[in-house]
């Protein structure tokens, strides 16, 4: 049946957020990997191309197109021929180097859907390189994927490729129209009344935490923005498992309240609210479900005046656990329900959004997580080897989005996007090199108070006493 199906609440959210902004690239989630045959014979390119048809087979949401039939929008999928491989020469895609490939997947990830013109929510590019190794781009709109979908897409598509046929015999992931049917009978189920008045009550009196721009905020968002990128020292995410056991939290709390007592200091408030981004897959057959499965939820942070890095990340850990257990919630409901004022240029609820992503084994190809500025190590799968290369993406949605990565060996990188209309890219910088050595106090010595903490390095400290000294 090619009939339509209703989007999912985030989904409308995105939709909406399209039509705003068309010419955006904003919400492109992209996905660029070096490859090559494990035995070192030629790429086939055909058969390739013959994976990218049975990938598409598999998943109907990312061949489904988006039409607005009586104001209301809906995907209609497309036969599995809606979505083609592409292939360009690396020559004239501006080389086959290491910079060049970055530079080229760059390029192809900034181009905009044109959604609103029919077309599908995913493009594979092949960029031809040397004779042993290839570019490969996947770029999906976010209305169609999450940082999850996107590694299950490329191990579908290298087992196509490795033994072609194998994915329809496979188990079939649970389709994207039964997560929809699950959220709304949440929000027409008694479930709703309960998740509602757990929202209100947390987010009562509280206003989100903003961090001071460089420039006067616009009327109106233009989703451009940039990123900055920090690997954190091995010695200080050697300690971050160990820190967080003793404080009985996850790494993700103590690396999320050592982040937002960071804020704290940025902003001067003692509440706030912040989003975080959390999973929506439940159960196995949804593990290999492609799709946009997550849910933002507002997080509130509360400090003390005299509260450690360590009550810091124990109280942000409480409070993200509690959110986790009401996330079924969809953002755009709760933002309905507590009437929030949409101020212009501002997206509401909040301003700041963090994301944690870290490799795991229920996806295989998670290990191809890039660490540091350049890139991921190299993953053999299926006969092939791939490398994931490390672009910007994603830029311009808040005012600050924190993606903190944990790779397969524990490796951490802090990934800051910004938008560019309110801040320095120098400004950026600062806030990330302040969070590497917040977090650095954290793990170490997390009965440091949060207030007392030193976010500033002996070069600015020495800046600082000269300017006060009348040096500079």
């Amino acid at each position: 049946m090619n009939g339509p199906r209703p989007l999912s609440e985030g989904q409308q959210a995105l939709w909406l957020l399209h039509r705003m902004a068309p010419d955006s690239a904003a919400y492109n989630v992209v996905t660029p990997v070096l490859l090559r045959t494990a035995s070192g014979a030629p790429l086939d390119e055909p058969r390739l191309a013959r994976a990218v048809r049975e990938v598409a087979e598999r998943h109907e949401l990312i061949r489904s197109v988006v039409e607005e039939r009586d104001g209301t929008p809906v995907r209609v999928p497309r036969d599995a021929d809606a979505l083609g491989l592409t292939v360009l020469d690396a020559g004239a895609a501006g080389g086959d180097d290491l910079e060049a490939a970055t530079a080229t997947a760059t390029r192809l990830g900034r181009v905009p859907f044109r959604l609103a013109d029919g077309e599908p929510p995913v493009r594979w590019t092949l960029v031809r390189g040397t004779a042993d190794e290839a570019l490969l781009v996947l770029v999906a709109h976010h209305i169609a994927t999450d940082a999850s979908s996107q590694w299950i897409l490329l191990a579908d598509l290298v087992k196509a490729y490795d033994a072609p046929g194998s994915l329809a015999e496979g188990a079939e992931p649970l389709p994207y129209t039964e997560h929809v049917e699950r959220e709304r009978a949440v929000l027409g189920g008694e479930d709703r009344a309960r998740l509602a008045a757990y929202w209100r009550e947390e987010c009562a009196g509280a206003a989100a935490l903003e961090l001071t721009p460089d420039r006067p905020r616009p009327a109106r968002q233009s989703f451009r923005g940039g990123t900055a990128t920090r690997p954190v020292p091995a010695t200080v995410a050697g300690q971050l498992a160990g820190t967080a056991a003793k404080l009985e939290v996850s790494p993700f709390g103590l690396l999320l309240g050592t982040l937002t007592a960071l804020l704290h200091r940025y902003s001067g408030a003692s509440d706030g609210l912040i989003g975080v981004s959390v999973t929506q897959r439940r159960g196995t057959r949804q593990r290999d479900a492609v799709g946009y499965l997550v849910n933002s939820i507002p997080v509130r942070s509360r400090l003390a005046p005299d509260a450690t890095l360590g009550d810091a990340a124990q109280v942000t850990h409480r409070r993200l656990l509690d959110g986790i257990r009401h996330a079924r919630y969809p953002l755009t409901a709760l933002l309905g329900d507590l009437d929030l004022p949409r101020a212009p240029g501002r997206t509401p609820g909040f301003q700041i959004l963090v994301t944690y992503v870290a490799a795991g084994p229920l996806v295989p190809l998670s290990r191809l997580l890039p660490a540091g500025e350049r890139g991921g190590a190299e993953v053999e799968y299926g006969g092939l080897v791939l490398r994931q290369l490390d672009v910007p993406q994603m830029e311009g949605q808040f005012d600050l989005s924190a993606e903190l990565r944990q790779g397969p060996a524990g490796e951490l990188t802090a990934v800051f996007r910004y938008d560019s209309d309110l801040f320095e890219h120098a400004t950026v910088e600062r806030l990330l090199d302040h969070f590497v050595r917040f977090l650095e106090e954290a793990v170490s010595a997390p009965g440091t108070p949060a207030a007392e903490a030193a976010p500033a390095s002996d070069q600015e400290l020495e800046q600082v006493l000269a300017w006060g000294a009348g040096a500079v």
